[in-house]
């Protein structure tokens, strides 16, 4: 039943794909699915979940309709979600260019402030700094953010000072 109920949650989750009125039937399809669901010459650890899901979607009901057809709508909005973690792969690598062994008294801030100027580098202009074009804009928020940058370091000097 457990699993039911997830079921249910991931359908609520899914407004696009079915609407309430859908709901009981997901459930009665679930149901089923758990009485006829996998076939016993399946190997279940060497089926493609994708091929899996394609075969039990295309049972037939004894009118001769699909059996699982909106069950079918929740399962492949699930399977569409992204299950992957390559961005956070991709940053954590990224980091760890970032911080080698010469650079590893960092702090936080400056890791993101690197990392900050090096996606906005990539994103702008394909990574290469040459290609930035120096407009009086860009001189005048450089100015505005060193000026703002001396005074946050004073801040800091003043509290370390009261402490």
């Amino acid at each position: 039943m457990q699993i039911l109920k997830q079921e249910l949650d991931d359908a609520q989750a899914f407004p696009l794909v079915i609407v309430d009125e859908e709901l009981s039937t997901v459930t009665d399809e679930w149901k089923t699915y758990l009485l006829y669901g996998i076939d016993s010459e399946d190997d279940i650890e060497k089926v493609n979940v994708n091929d899996y899901w394609s075969k039990a979607f295309e049972r037939r009901n004894s009118l001769g309709n699909l059996k699982f057809n909106t069950l079918g709508k929740v399962i492949k909005g699930c399977l569409a979600l992204s299950h992957g973690n390559s961005d956070a792969e991709r940053s954590f690598s990224a980091n760890k260019l970032t911080v080698t062994p010469q650079r590893a008294s960092l702090n936080e801030e400056t890791i993101n402030a690197i990392r900050l100027v090096k996606d906005g580098l990539r994103i702008h202009a394909g990574g290469d700094a040459a290609k930035i074009k120096v407009t009086s804009a860009l001189l005048q928020e450089t100015c505005t953010a060193y000026s703002k940058y001396k005074e946050f370091q004073e801040e800091c000097k003043r509290k370390e000072a009261e402490k």
